[in-house]
């Protein structure tokens, strides 16, 4: 939603983010690798241009990638984001995240926040795919 004001350079970075965090639970679901790979060909970035060898870069190093307070936040959005895409926003994700924010110094109140704006926007977009698809007061 709001990564195109990411830099190339932090798109990239941020899909090892994606990866990192969708592979921190011990499994990687079917849901999230469409949205993952979804995200990808949204921002552009191919499968080549990221790897999941975490021994190869640190998470410290892809995270000092990421310079501006904006980008911090959009970054910390699109993690909670993913971690909800297969519904199971479990304790190790959420520790993931708050690892990802503490590093890059986003506060804790920031990703509550972020978590509950996620949160209400799942709940408005499950409301109007209900609508668009329910045939009551059709003729």
């Amino acid at each position: 939603m709001f990564v195109n004001m990411l830099t190339d350079e932090e798109k990239i970075g941020f899909v090892s983010l994606m990866q990192y965090l969708s592979q921190v639970d011990g499994m990687v679901t079917e849901d999230e690798k469409l949205y993952l790979e979804g995200f990808c060909r949204e921002i552009g970035v191919k499968d080549t241009e990221t790897n999941c060898d975490f021994s190869a870069i640190s998470i410290k190093e892809i995270l000092a990638l990421i310079k501006t307070p904006v980008s911090k936040n959009v970054i910390i959005m699109e993690l909670i984001n993913l971690a909800y895409a297969d519904e199971d926003y479990s304790t190790k994700k959420r520790n993931g995240i708050k690892y990802i924010a503490n590093v890059m110094g986003v506060l804790e109140g920031k990703i509550i926040e972020i978590e509950e704006w996620v949160k209400e926007g799942i709940s408005w977009a499950n409301r109007g795919y209900y609508i668009i698809s329910s045939s009551e007061g059709d003729e």
